[in-house]
């Protein structure tokens, strides 16, 4: 402060702060009783997402003769917040979207005609206490991922079927399912579909499907460590998504040692 009695701002003595305050454009041209009001009368408008016909309505005391609110106001609360914001944005919708071309491509005759008998194997696959039933397909290198809510016997014959007929859509037929002892009780299942289940040693594994899960886990805690979600609990619904994800990531590119060589996924 100098000695006429003014304020000034010293830069000279280093670190110095200024405050502004301003007034807000909208409001500035209206008394303080007229901005209170208006509030009010824009917070009902929010709250219903009222349109102006409807608005209108209430300020003449037709409805919500409570609300307290009059043309007036209803005039003051449009000059100072304009239209409502909730009633366009409700009215507006979202453009329309292009159209998906969906192309479906057969199975090239040479792959059918050399490799139409195929074998699959499968096994259990647990991704935070939660099953899973992994295929794949030894020949194609075509693996696939099914959550299973229980480990009950009925649930694995709806998977293997569900494997079984991705594999029958595209003109294959799988005439052998390799697992191990845990999936004895699929014998029925396997004979009504025509399918011969070789159950594995004792204390043997199918290499290929344990190699198969080993890839989909790396996979998984890969995508799941670029998410925000670390050290948090992931829903069962998430874990799901996140397999099936790692899994179509995997198959999208073609294995040079298949049977389809670079072509794309066939099923």
């Amino acid at each position: 402060m100098i000695a006429d009695g003014l304020y000034i701002c010293n830069l000279s003595a280093g670190e110095a702060h200024v405050f502004n305050a301003t007034a807000d454009p909208r409001t500035d041209r209206f008394s303080a009783r007229q901005v209170r009001r208006a509030d009010k009368v824009e917070r009902l408008r929010q709250i219903m997402c009222a349109s102006d016909s409807d608005m209108k309505l209430v300020a003449r005391g037709a409805v919500m003769p409570d609300a307290n609110v009059t043309p007036e106001y209803l005039r003051l609360t449009k000059s100072m917040y304009g239209p409502s914001l909730a009633g366009l944005k409700g009215r507006t919708t979202p453009p329309k979207s292009q159209p998906v071309r969906a192309e479906v491509h057969p199975v090239p005759s040479g792959i059918l005609a050399n490799n139409r008998r195929v074998m699959v194997a499968i096994d259990l696959m647990f991704i935070n206490k939660i099953p899973f039933l992994v295929s794949y397909g030894k020949i194609l290198k075509y693996g696939s991922v099914h959550r299973l809510l229980n480990a009950k016997v009925a649930s694995l014959e709806g998977h293997v079927k569900e494997v079984y007929q991705i594999y029958q859509r595209c003109g294959f037929r799988v005439t052998h399912l390799l697992a191990d002892n845990q999936f004895n009780c699929l014998h029925p299942c396997t004979s009504g579909l025509g399918v011969t289940l070789v159950i594995v040693p004792r204390d043997g594994h199918v290499h290929e499907i344990e190699r198969f899960i080993r890839l989909i886990k790396e996979r998984a805690r890969g995508i799941y460590n670029t998410t925000p979600f670390k050290d948090k609990p992931v829903p069962a619904l998430m874990v799901d998504g996140l397999a099936r994800t790692a899994v179509f990531w995997i198959i999208a590119v073609p294995r040079p040692d298949s049977a389809c060589g670079l072509d794309p996924p066939i099923l």
